[in-house]
């Protein structure tokens, strides 16, 4: 009898919870930059939102294996062609896109060095991980 009333308590709660959360889903921004403070965990926006991220790499032309590829311009291109975010890859060829609207989109890179390349997703709620090879 206990464990169902611990039980009814918990959903009681996390019924409150999502009536709570409810009108916050309905005000957040479909498309746009995060906050650049600190990592703060999940919110209802975030895991509403699709992140995208990956690595930028090249062939390296001695071992022929991928390597990463620092200061790549990254763009992110939505379905109707237009620009939605841009980014520049790290010193270890990674990158980063938040908050945008699930869906598809190109992701497409380049770096005077080493040429361009892209690649296509379908980005889903919550994270995504691409590798763009360029060259």
């Amino acid at each position: 009898m206990a464990h169902a009333s611990r039980f009814v308590s918990l959903v009681l709660a996390l019924a409150a919870m999502v009536a709570l959360l409810a009108p916050v889903r309905a005000m957040a921004n479909p498309v746009g930059p995060s906050d650049p403070g600190g990592d703060v965990g999940p919110t209802a926006e975030s895991i509403r939102h699709a992140h995208i991220g990956g690595m930028v790499v090249a062939r390296d032309p001695g071992s022929g294996r991928a390597m990463p590829v620092a200061g790549a311009r990254v763009e992110l291109i939505g379905r109707d062609g237009s620009t939605v975010q841009v980014v520049r890859s790290d010193r270890e060829g990674n990158f980063r896109f938040d908050a945008v609207r699930p869906g598809p989109f190109v992701v497409r890179a380049g770096h005077p060095d080493f040429g361009r390349g892209q690649v296509r997703l379908n980005a889903l709620p919550g994270r995504n991980m691409v590798r763009v090879p360029i060259g």
